[in-house]
C-alpha cells in the first residue's frame, strides 16, 4: 500500500450539478507528469449537501490532505503499518504486543470503520472495551491508537489525530511526568525464602537464573544474555549490555531452534549498566567458568556436535545458549520443593527490589540498578547514578552475608541492616546533592 505515491499537485472543483436526478460535483486532480484524473461526488438529495461537502473536498485539497481512495479501513491500515513501520523501527515484543492489541480489541470494535471516517467516540469506544477486559490494558490500547493515527497523519490520510483528543483518566489527582512503578508485595519473597530458593537450586540448571534475579534484579532475557567477557574479575563487576530474544526481522535467516536465542539490544538506553556482583554470586561463577573450559576443551573438536564457544553463563554442557522457556518447569517445580508461594519468575526482580527498598535503600539508586528509565519514586534528584549503584551494590553484600548458604538448619533472624550502613548511604546520598 503506498500512500504518497505520485501526489496531485493541482485541481479544479467545478458547480453542483444534476446527476441521475440528484446532486453531485466533478473535480479534477492534476498529477506532475501532467496526467489528469476526473473524480465525482454525487448522490445528494439536497443542493445545500452538495455544497457543504464540495466546501470539504476544496479544503482538503488545499491542505494536501483528500484521499483518493477513501474506502480503506481501519484494520486494513493498522496491519500495514504494523509490517512497513512497527516491525522495522521497534523491537520484536513491541511489534508482537502492539499486534495483538490491533487483533484483540482494536480490530474487532472498530477495526471495519473508514479511517477517514474515524471520529472521537470510536476511540472512547474501543478503549472502554479493553478497559473491561483489564483495566491496564486501557493505556496500552490507547497508545497504539496515538501511535498509529500519528502515522496516518504524517502519510496525508488524515487532516488530525483525534485520538490525542481523547484523555484516559484514573482518577489521581497527582499528575506528574515521573511513573511509579508500583510492587504487589503479596507476590514477593522476603529474603529468607530467596534464600532458601537458592539454597534449593544449587544442584539445577537454573541457579544463576534465581541468584542473578533474586540478587541483583535482572530480567530474565538479560540474564540469558551474559557472557563471562562482560565480568570485571578484579572489580567484581559485571556489565549489563545486551539480551537473548527474537528479533522478528532476522526470523527467515535464523533457525527454529534459535529463534529466541539471538542477540539484540536491551530493553531501554538506561538497562545498560555495570553491576557489582554479589561475593556468593561471584564464587559461583568462578567455578561455572572452570567447567565451562572443561566442556569446550573436551568438546571442542567434535565432529558430530561441536562445542559452541558464545561465552554464555547460562549455557548447556555444549556451550549452547537456553531457550526463552528453559527455566519455567525448572523453577515451578523449586517453588513446590521449598513450599513457596506460586510467584512468576519475573517476581523474584520485584523481591529484590522490595527487599533493598525495605532496608531503606534509595528508591533512586534502586531504579537504576534494575535498569529503569525513570525512577521508581521521585524522592530527590542526584547527580552520579554510578556512585549510587557502585554504593547499593557493594552493600547487597551486607545483606546477603546475614543469609550465608549453608546446611545450617537453624532459624534465622528477621535481618536489621546495621545503622552503620544506613548513615553511610544517607550521607553519601546528602553529599551528591549539595
Amino acid at each position: 500500500m503506498e500512500y504518497n505515491k505520485d501526489r496531485y499537485i493541482d485541481f479544479k472543483v467545478f458547480n453542483i450539478m444534476k446527476i441521475k436526478n440528484k446532486y453531485g460535483f466533478r473535480f479534477v486532480l492534476i498529477y506532475s507528469n501532467g496526467e489528469q484524473s476526473t473524480k465525482q461526488k454525487s448522490g445528494f438529495k439536497t443542493i445545500k449537501e452538495a455544497e457543504a461537502t464540495r466546501n470539504k473536498v476544496i479544503t482538503d485539497l488545499n491542505n494536501g490532505f483528500f484521499l483518493e481512495d477513501n474506502s480503506l479501513t481501519y484494520i486494513s491500515f493498522l496491519n500495514d503499518w504494523l509490517e512497513k513501520d512497527i516491525k522495522l523501527r521497534t523491537a520484536s515484543n513491541t511489534y508482537i504486543t502492539f499486534k495483538n492489541i490491533v487483533q484483540k480489541y482494536i480490530g474487532p470494535t472498530i477495526g471495519n470503520i473508514r479511517l477517514q471516517e474515524i471520529e472521537r467516540n470510536h476511540i472512547v469506544k474501543v478503549v472502554n472495551y479493553a478497559s473491561g477486559k483489564y483495566k491496564s490494558m486501557s493505556k496500552m490500547v490507547k497508545t497504539v491508537l496515538d501511535i498509529s493515527l500519528d502515522y496516518a497523519v504524517s502519510n496525508q490520510l488524515l487532516t488530525i489525530n483525534i485520538s490525542r483528543n481523547v484523555i484516559i483518566t484514573n482518577g489521581n489527582k497527582n499528575k506528574g511526568k515521573v511513573k511509579t512503578r508500583n510492587i504487589d508485595i503479596t507476590k514477593t519473597l522476603t529474603l529468607d525464602q530467596i534464600k532458601l530458593l537458592i539454597k534449593n537450586s544449587m544442584e539445577t540448571p537454573i541457579k544463576f537464573y534465581i541468584m542473578f534475579s533474586g540478587l541483583m534484579g535482572l530480567r530474565i532475557s538479560e540474564i540469558r544474555g551474559l557472557k563471562y567477557s562482560d565480568i570485571n574479575y578484579q572489580n567484581r563487576t559485571i556489565k549489563i549490555q545486551r539480551q537473548l530474544g527474537r528479533d522478528i526481522k532476522n526470523d527467515e535467516n535464523i533457525n527454529v531452534g534459535k529463534v529466541t536465542k539471538q542477540e539484540i539490544p536491551l530493553k531501554t538506553f538506561s538497562s545498560q549498566r555495570e553491576l557489582i556482583i554479589p561475593d556468593i554470586l561471584f564464587e559461583e561463577i568462578l567455578k561455572e567458568r572452570r567447567k565451562y573450559e572443561k566442556n569446550r576443551s573436551r568438546r571442542i573438536n567434535d565432529k558430530h556436535n561441536p562445542f559452541y564457544d558464545g561465552d554464555f553463563i547460562c549455557s548447556s554442557t555444549y556451550g549452547n545458549p537456553r531457550s526463552s522457556t528453559f527455566h519455567y518447569k525448572y523453577f515451578k517445580d523449586l517453588l513446590v520443593l521449598s513450599n513457596l508461594p506460586n510467584i512468576r519468575f519475573h517476581d523474584l526482580r520485584a523481591s529484590y527490589t522490595t527487599i533493598l527498598i525495605k532496608n531503606k535503600f534509595s528508591p533512586k539508586a534502586v531504579s537504576k540498578m534494575l535498569g529503569h528509565a525513570t525512577e521508581i519514586i521521585s524522592i530527590d534528584h542526584y547527580t552520579d547514578s554510578k556512585e549510587l549503584i557502585k554504593a547499593v551494590g557493594k552493600d547487597i553484600n551486607f545483606i546477603v552475608d546475614k543469609y550465608t548458604l549453608n546446611n545450617n538448619e537453624k532459624e534465622i533472624e528477621e535481618i536489621h541492616v546495621d545503622k552503620n550502613v544506613i548513615n553511610a548511604i544517607v550521607n553519601m546520598e546528602l553529599n551528591l546533592l549539595k
